[in-house]
């Protein structure tokens, strides 16, 4: 579980200048958030009829060859559930 859960993250640039986006777009949202599944997500978009978005910024950590990691991955399927 602390494989997923760790809160020593860092928070890229990339990630900074997406939520800032997000923000000034007008859209509500929190910043690491940790689900039910144990996955820390970037970004939790909340809109006015109730519905959530989950936003993760993956930058080049997150691929090999242009091809996203095994670990990668395995979170988009365990988030998108």
């Amino acid at each position: 579980r602390n494989a997923f859960t760790s809160r020593e993250y860092s928070e890229s640039k990339l990630q900074n200048d997406v939520v800032d986006e997000l923000k000034a777009a007008g859209l509500v949202l929190d910043e690491e958030v940790l689900l039910e599944s144990w996955y820390l997500i970037d970004a939790l978009v909340e809109f006015s009829d109730g519905r959530k978005v989950a936003v993760e910024v993956d930058g080049p950590s997150h691929f090999i060859d242009m091809r996203p990691t095994g670990s990668t991955i395995l979170k988009h399927m365990q988030v998108a559930r």
